[in-house]
């Protein structure tokens, strides 16, 4: 699991896509963003990932792509419920 967290890490930060964090600031509940969902690029970097983590076996490319895309998502839906409100939780 660890291995996998590391290779979120690195998906984001080979992407450009690593998020800043600004200076602290209050914000309006309105104002929050809700997160994106991933993208075929985002999925497809994280599948090529966990190819390199593996050792780059040959045949798997399908299993990659569900692993990366079941991550993903899940890390998307975490986010999303983090974003509500504690009240909506």
């Amino acid at each position: 699991m660890q291995a996998f967290l590391k290779t979120a890490s690195l998906a984001q930060s080979l992407s450009g896509k690593a998020r800043r964090r600004s200076p602290a600031r209050k914000t309006s509940r309105k104002s929050r963003q809700r997160p994106v969902a991933p993208t075929k690029d985002d999925i497809a970097l994280c599948a090529y990932l966990i190819w390199e983590t593996e050792g780059r076996p040959e045949g798997r490319h399908e299993t990659h792509w569900s692993e990366a895309e079941a991550h993903l998502l899940a890390r998307h839906a975490h986010d999303l419920w983090m974003s509500l409100p504690l009240c909506h939780r």
